[in-house]
């Protein structure tokens, strides 16, 4: 009697392991993907604890890299309340996926101005309905579906089969995807949804505000406040901090210009009046300033400091055709910012 007992405990748990095995192996690899990036290394120390992914869609980058990218964002209140509906706050960070490497997230930078305190509950009145086995396993299907449209749209496919590959997305992401973040969804690659309306004729949205501005690295709004300081082809670099001078380069590419810029009491704002040195620059430095721009736009560092500080940190805000990437060193720039802010900043010296 023992020994069947034991034979049917074994069989129990070799049915159960091999199951629980079945379950993670059948995952897709974008859940396997938006997993990693959420608890690695690096994205840890941006993504707040609270953060939620939303939902991956497919981008061919400038350099023609097939990646992904999602955002992370926060639910109010962050655990059930009886009688009170859970609202959506702004997404607060953005992650590219690519396969067999690190996710890269960046911080997002918004305009107090363009953001809401509440962007909706989190599911549509259809999918509110559901289960939380079932939401996880339409999770799972809209996985694999973004799969499949993914290489159909890296590929411009436009056939028949595209067609029916791209419907049978649109219709699972819009079932389970938030229905206050279609501006945000979209903006992560407007190229996408117009290749998806072409095939489909659906549209997530019509005309978008521009609440944020698509970049390689992630959805970014510049601050009212840093607006009038941007070139329209360059770079802005803002630096300070409690126990620092605030400091401001503004490199004007169309003018040819370098302006400086510095605080005369630590602490500072890097918005605020402060006395300016303009100057042309040469050919020689363009040149120099231009291959370290384009080494920093290929680069898939984010030059995020190893440990945040509060009393000195360097913003870098690459504008070209319209773009603007936004880099958030959380302390001392990192990299080839660090190349780039410390030879600007040798350059004083001659201007003065």
């Amino acid at each position: 009697m023992k020994v069947v007992m034991w034979v049917f405990v074994v069989m129990v748990v070799l049915i159960v392991g091999f199951v629980i095995w079945a379950s993670v192996n059948t995952h897709s690899q974008l859940g396997v993907l938006i997993k990693n990036a959420r608890y690695g290394e690096q994205c840890e120390k941006i993504v707040p604890m609270s953060g939620v992914p939303g939902f991956p869609i497919p981008i061919k980058t400038p350099n023609s890299e097939e990646i992904y990218q999602i955002f992370f964002f926060s639910i109010s209140p962050g655990y059930p309340v009886k009688g009170v509906t859970s609202s959506l706050r702004a997404p607060s960070v953005t992650a590219e996926l690519r396969r067999g490497d690190h996710a890269v997230c960046s911080p997002l930078i918004y305009s107090n101005a363009t953001i809401k305190d509440n962007y909706g509950p989190r599911f549509s009145p259809e999918a509110e309905k559901l289960s939380i086995n079932a939401i996880i396993r339409r999770q799972e299907e809209l996985y694999l579906a973004t799969e499949k449209v993914a290489d159909h749209y890296f590929n411009d496919e436009s056939g028949a089969d595209a067609k029916a590959v791209a419907d049978d997305f649109y219709n699972k992401f819009v079932y389970l995807s938030e229905p206050g973040f279609k501006e945000f969804y979209y903006n992560l690659n407007p190229l996408f949804w117009q290749w998806i309306e072409k095939l489909t004729g659906k549209i997530l949205v019509s005309a978008p505000e521009s609440t944020m501005t698509a970049a390689l690295n992630g959805l970014v709004q510049v601050p009212e406040k840093a607006r009038p300081f941007l070139p329209s082809k360059g770079i802005l670099f803002l630096s300070g901090g409690l126990t620092s001078y605030a400091r401001r380069v503004i490199v004007d590419l169309d003018k040819q210009t370098i302006s400086f810029a510095e605080a005369t009491t630590k602490g500072g704002s890097t918005y605020a009046d402060m006395n300016t040195s303009v100057a042309p620059l040469t050919q020689v430095q363009i040149k120099k300033i231009t291959s370290l721009i384009n080494e920093i736009s290929s680069s898939k560092n984010s030059f995020t400091a190893e440990r945040p500080m509060l009393d000195f940190n360097v913003v870098l805000f690459l504008v070209k055709d319209g773009v603007v990437k936004v880099i958030n060193s959380f302390g001392p720039p990192v990299g080839e910012v660090s190349d780039l802010y410390y030879y600007l900043w040798r350059l004083l010296p001659a201007i003065e």
